[in-house]
């Protein structure tokens, strides 16, 4: 069994322009060393967009320091609300291929662990 927990971005600029949330960085840093510590096996989920596309490498290296588990994804769905328009958030495809290359991810756990 594991934990999973968003990390937007390697930096608090980053990470707090997408949650929308000053601070929300720090408090999410605490949080994982926190349960790294009590023993839970944690895992980073980063929705990956062109805001914080540059930082992959950084984001795995700080979840690789943390010692967590590191999972991109770049699926970003699109909101029921016609209003909220996402897909300039999305990666290009050579953005995609570029992270992959640079195995920027740990593989998906199986159901088994």
């Amino acid at each position: 069994m594991a934990v999973e927990c968003s990390l937007y971005g390697a930096t608090a600029e980053t990470h707090d322009r997408i949650t929308g949330g000053s601070g929300s960085f720090d408090t999410t840093l605490r949080n994982l060393r926190w349960m790294k510590e009590a023993g839970i096996h944690v895992v980073v989920k980063t929705v990956v967009m062109t805001m914080n596309v540059k930082e992959l490498g950084l984001i795995r290296d700080l979840t690789t320091d943390l010692g967590v588990t590191f999972q991109p994804t770049f699926r970003i769905f699109t909101p029921a609300d016609p209003q909220r328009f996402v897909s300039h958030l999305r990666v290009s495809s050579e953005d995609i291929q570029n992270s992959v290359l640079e195995k920027s991810y740990d593989p998906p756990l199986t159901d088994g662990e």
